[in-house]
Parts: structure tokens; C-alpha cells; sequence
């Protein structure tokens, strides 16, 4: 039964994505030690996601399953960003770090209530966001990101017994999910303030050799986001963030030039 909850955690991470600002390809507009740089930017910094109720349900129910009722699922992690800016209007993006979840879960037998929490595992997200119109500090862009935990050996000899209570070999995992967001921004001063709107597909196959495949996938697909940004220097900026509908998260970053 703790094989098939961390199992279950394991997948709930794969619906955390931390949008960010709209206007960060043109927050920053010096390097680290001073250098003005239209061309191209190159930018790191810190990122922490805190998801306190990533919504998820069964598409489909085959009989074999031991799953009740899914409940709350909470994702944390710690990344690392890597970005290049071309132009102050297109950023190129990557996290990457580790997240560890904790999940409520209701099995069918016996019918327990259960929560469990794992340890940090691998995840990273690779995405892209271009300003596509601007009037004066007002700018409204386009983003799209890809949330991947890679699949290894050691996570796949962990994914075993989802279907209780028989024992089978080690089943297959894949997941994927994209999102899309549309946001608006605009800085006054030192400040700048977004809102926007997100569209997300997470669709993940639990395959065995034996049994049917389970379906998992996201309540709902469309989401909002806002947050606000303060630039404490031409090439340092924190940012804070909160979401909902589609999750209740919220996230905190620093970003620095170089």
C-alpha cells in the first residue's frame, strides 16, 4: 500500500508549474557586475513552489484498483532557474531542482484513511515566454512551459502493486503535461504587478502487463495566476506569486543578471 501512495505523490508533482512574470524578459536591463545588455541577457536564480492542493482525479476506474478517493495533494520544491533573454522581449527558461509531496488517500481495503510524504526526487521544467505587445510599462505575453520528472530505474523498481492486493512486476509511468499562460503586466516604478490566465493538460497512463491502464488527469484546466515583482537594481528582482482554481499554490524568487 506505500508503494501505491508514493506512487500516487510521485505523480501529483507533475502539476505544480511556477508561471512568473510577464514582463521578466525586460525586468533586467544590466548584468551582475554592471554591463548594459540589449542583445541578450543571461539570468539565474532561486525558486521555491509551495502547492497545497494540487487537484487530481481518475479518469477511468478499472475494478483491480485499490483507490478510493484521491484527496488533497501538496508539492514542494526548491529549483534553481537558468534563462536567456534576447532582445528584452523573448526569455528562454529552465528549473531545475528537486520536490517532495505529501498526499490524503482513501483505499478501498481496507477502507483507511492515510497520509504519507516522500523524499526530494529530480524534477526540472523547460519553457519560453515572449513579450507580444507593449504600451509603455504595460506589456501583455505569451508563455508556454513543459513540467517533466524523468523516468529511472530506481523510480520505476519503487512503482510496483497499484492494483491491490496482488503483487505484479514493476508498471510503466507516462506523463505528460504542458501549460499555457496569457498575462498581463505593468511596472510603476520599482513595482511591477501581473495578472493572467492558464490553460493545462496533465495526463497520466499507469500501465501493467496484467491489469488495465489507469488514467489519471487534472480536475480542471484552466487556472489564474497574479503576483507582483520589486526590482531592487537594474539586474536584481524578487517575485511572489499565488494561483488558483486549477491548484492553490503560491511561489517565491530571486533573479539576478550576469
Amino acid at each position: 500500500m506505500r508503494k501505491l501512495l508514493f506512487t500516487l505523490c510521485c505523480i501529483s508533482s507533475l502539476h505544480a508549474i511556477y508561471t512568473g512574470n510577464p514582463a521578466s524578459p525586460a525586468l533586467l536591463n544590466k548584468g551582475l557586475f554592471g554591463a548594459q545588455s540589449y542583445l541578450i541577457t543571461v539570468a539565474t536564480g532561486y525558486i521555491y513552489d509551495n502547492v497545497w492542493n494540487a487537484r487530481i482525479y481518475r479518469k477511468n476506474d478499472p475494478e483491480a484498483s485499490s483507490i478510493e478517493k484521491l484527496e488533497d495533494c501538496a508539492i514542494y520544491s526548491n529549483w534553481a532557474s537558468l534563462s536567456f533573454i534576447f532582445l528584452r522581449r523573448l526569455e528562454l527558461y529552465g528549473y531545475f531542482g528537486v520536490s517532495k509531496e505529501s498526499i490524503d488517500w482513501t483505499a478501498k481495503i481496507p477502507r483507511t484513511d492515510t497520509e504519507l510524504k516522500t523524499r526530494n526526487h529530480f524534477s526540472y521544467s523547460l519553457g519560453g515566454k515572449a513579450i507580444m505587445l507593449q504600451f509603455g510599462g504595460t506589456v501583455l505575453s505569451l508563455d508556454f512551459q513543459y513540467f517533466i520528472m524523468p523516468t529511472s530505474n530506481k523510480f520505476l523498481q519503487k512503482v510496483v502493486n497499484i492494483y491491490m492486493p496482488l503483487e505484479l512486476s514493476s508498471q510503466n509511468l507516462d506523463t505528460k503535461e504542458w501549460q499555457l499562460a496569457l498575462g498581463l503586466a505593468t511596472k510603476l516604478g520599482p513595482l511591477c504587478p501581473y495578472i493572467g490566465g492558464k490553460y493545462s493538460q496533465l495526463k497520466i497512463n499507469i500501465k501493467s502487463e496484467d491489469l488495465p491502464t489507469l488514467l489519471l488527469q487534472n480536475k480542471w484546466p484552466w487556472g489564474l495566476f497574479l503576483g507582483g515583482s520589486l526590482s531592487l537594481s537594474h539586474s536584481f528582482y524578487v517575485n511572489g506569486e499565488v494561483r488558483f482554481f486549477d491548484e492553490d499554490a503560491y511561489s517565491i524568487a530571486i533573479t539576478t543578471a550576469f
